[in-house]
């Protein structure tokens, strides 16, 4: 992904090689920055990401807070030079910037800004938030955290087939019914807001377990627009959002079941951006008329 940003003739004088330098857990403290980033000649409130005033010139203090804050605004800036034309070079960006996302909400939440809070050891973990958090590109949700239900979309009941289903897994079915809340049927949103909480709360605690993984990954996805034919990327503030409810922990089952129904819609757009509708066929007498009409 760096070597893609550094070949994709963005601005230089702010593809700045503290930027792209990975982090390392070892010498962290050798590579903090000394103060908060003023490059552009913002002041410090302006910053993408700065919840908290500290004095400047306290490395050993608030190295860390400094690199992640100058971090975030920098790629934010970088964004900003795009005109928000998305294409490869945005979603590396988006995808280089999101990486700070869960340890930056950590720090927000708990009120952990000093390099020694960072770095202690939890003692029932045995890890310090550092180590849990840390930058990198598992953090980032993309379409790799998908689940791969490609070969089951082409037995979905497109436009009133009734394919046979070769599964008898329970599993799948269910998989298959919840997929189908993407058809461009009547009254699909209120369908998905009913079957979808059945679905997790169950006894089966295996089945409802995968199911809810699945639906929980789909949704952040649709959220987030992270499928390659999204056109529109959602800001770092709406991003936060997301990672702070479904990313930082798994949510509780109960609190994401009112939050279906509450924004049931969402449900139904987020799985109908994961299977992608094709476009209804059209008949051979509106293939002649001028006016042709595509499915909605």
């Amino acid at each position: 992904m760096r070597t893609r940003l550094l070949e994709s003739g963005l601005d230089r004088a702010l593809l700045t090689d503290w930027l792209l330098a990975p982090l390392d857990p070892r010498d962290i403290l050798k590579v903090c920055h000394d103060r908060f980033y003023r490059g552009l000649g913002e002041a410090e409130d302006a910053l993408v990401w700065c919840p908290v005033r500290v004095p400047d010139g306290q490395p050993r203090t608030y190295g860390i807070y400094y690199t992640l804050a100058n971090r975030i605004d920098m790629i934010e800036r970088l964004l900003q030079r795009t005109g928000g034309t998305y294409g490869p070079a945005y979603a590396d960006l988006i995808e280089l910037q999101d990486e700070y996302q869960l340890l930056s909400l950590h720090m927000e939440l708990k009120g952990q800004f000093t390099n020694q809070q960072l770095l202690q050891v939890d003692p029932e973990t045995g890890v310090s938030p550092l180590e849990m958090y840390w930058p990198g590109a598992e953090i980032p949700f993309t379409c790799a955290h998908l689940p791969d239900l490609q070969a089951h979309m082409i037995y979905l009941k497109f436009w009133g087939d009734k394919p046979d289903i070769p599964w008898v897994d329970p599993q799948v079915i269910k998989l298959l019914g919840i997929l189908s809340k993407a058809l461009p049927s009547p009254c699909k949103s209120r369908s998905a807001e009913t079957l979808l909480p059945p679905t997790w709360l169950d006894d089966d605690v295996e089945t409802n377990g995968v199911l809810y993984d699945c639906v929980l990954r789909i949704l952040v996805a649709g959220l987030l627009g992270v499928h390659p034919h999204c056109k529109v990327r959602t800001s770092w503030y709406a991003r936060r959002q997301v990672y702070r409810m479904f990313c930082l922990q798994t949510p509780d089952k109960e609190v994401l079941r009112e939050w279906t129904h509450r924004h049931k819609r969402l449900i139904t757009y987020a799985v109908r951006e994961f299977v992608r509708l094709p476009k209804k066929p059209s008949s051979a007498r509106r293939s002649r008329s001028p006016r042709r009409s595509s499915a909605r």
